[in-house]
C-alpha cells in the first residue's frame, strides 16, 4: 500500500485524504507526461 511505503522509507504518516490526493496528483502527472511522450 502507498501509505505503507512511504511510511517505511521516509517515517511520514499520511492520513486517508492526503494519500487520496498524493494518488490522484500522481495520476494526473502520469497521464500528462504519456501524452507528451505519445508519437501519433
Amino acid at each position: 500500500m502507498l501509505g505503507d511505503n512511504i511510511e517505511a522509507t521516509y517515517g511520514n504518516t499520511l492520513s486517508p485524504s492526503a494519500l487520496k490526493d498524493l494518488a490522484e496528483r500522481f495520476q494526473q502527472r502520469h497521464t500528462a507526461e504519456m501524452e507528451e511522450d505519445h508519437i501519433a
